[in-house]
């Protein structure tokens, strides 16, 4: 489903740090980087930025701008959620000057647009993001391994039909079905999960796929018999959060540290690109924008959002590939 809205001046200060909001069932708060560089404007951008992509990366896109026109008020911002696959023909054509995403750019997506606009798109990630699995508050699962995980949303013939045949136990659960809801083809998290997960092998034929991602998780709260995986930034405290069981038995929760460090299997970077012009990045007010993103405050709100932020370094790289000065 596509969204537009053109986001107004918030009444709430928003550079101010505030208390991370921890994912359900993830204990640990995400830590900022202190050593990234404070946010100090430079000059007065005006105009509009306009941005056209996934629905997970323009949400915390929309809180960094909503905290960044709290300094910046002549700037206006347009986001559009067509999804990640919409990002790219968006940025190609010039119709958008950022392209939030939730998976990288493929090849063929890259080449198009360095073909059109003439210079390839910068990476720049902004974040770290983790799918997790939910299920009814009822269902008695508390993690999967990825074998039984692949079972579930692949397709291959002897998956399970019923909970019991995951381990779920008692008359009720023992041979209540499986529901399960994926994402459309064009949100980043079908193509990172199929990848990922199912070996760029096919979906169940039975599962049910949801326009956004809180339709996904709704259809959890409604149905106990489902199962969804969704960006954390979407949990809500209707449906439980399950571990990944690893290799050892060991169950790994999508917390900062084990999404930063690749413990947890599913995590994933938010990227947003922008193609570079000869003078650096236009315009002027797109620049400011990215240097507020890699700041301390703007890093503090990817934490507050409940993502996991960039490292310094990563932030510093990002900002040279632009040219941008710290």
């Amino acid at each position: 489903m596509t969204r537009s809205r053109t986001i107004l001046l918030a009444t709430a200060l928003l550079l101010a740090p505030t208390s991370p909001i921890p994912a359900v069932g993830v204990e640990d708060p995400p830590a900022v980087d202190q050593t990234l560089p404070e946010y100090r404007p430079e000059g007065r951008p005006s105009g509009k930025v306009t941005s056209i992509g996934s629905s997970t990366t323009t949400a915390l896109l929309e809180q960094l701008a909503d905290a960044f026109r709290q300094i910046h008020p002549e700037v206006a911002f347009d986001f559009d959620t067509g999804g990640s696959a919409s990002a790219p023909p968006a940025l190609a054509s010039g119709q958008s000057q950022m392209a939030p995403m939730s998976r990288p750019m493929t090849d063929a997506e890259v080449a198009d647009v360095k073909l059109r606009r003439g210079a390839a798109p910068v990476d720049l990630r902004i974040a770290v993001d983790a799918l997790g699995f939910f299920v009814h508050p009822d269902n008695p699962i508390d993690a999967l391994d990825r074998a039984q995980l692949k079972s579930v949303f692949g397709d291959a013939a002897g998956g399970p039909t019923t909970w019991g045949e995951l381990g779920a136990t008692g008359d009720e659960w023992a041979t209540r079905g499986i529901v399960r809801f994926i994402p459309l083809s064009s949100q980043g998290s079908f193509g990172v999960m199929r990848s990922d997960l199912l070996g760029d092998g096919r979906y169940h034929v039975d599962a049910v796929p949801g326009t956004v991602a809180s339709e996904l998780i709704q259809g959890v709260v409604a149905d106990p018999r489902g199962i969804t995986f969704v960006s954390l930034f979407f949990r809500t405290p209707r449906a439980r959060l399950i571990g990944v069981r690893d290799e050892s038995g060991v169950v790994v929760m999508p917390t900062p540290q084990d999404c930063a460090s690749g413990r947890y299997p599913f995590a994933r970077h938010l990227h947003l690109y922008v193609v570079p012009s000869a003078g650096g990045v236009a315009p002027p007010a797109l620049a400011e924008f990215i240097r507020f993103v890699y700041s301390r405050q703007g890093q503090t709100i990817v934490a507050r959002e409940g993502f996991t932020p960039v490292s310094a370094s990563l932030a510093a790289e990002a900002m040279k590939s632009l040219g941008i000065a710290r």
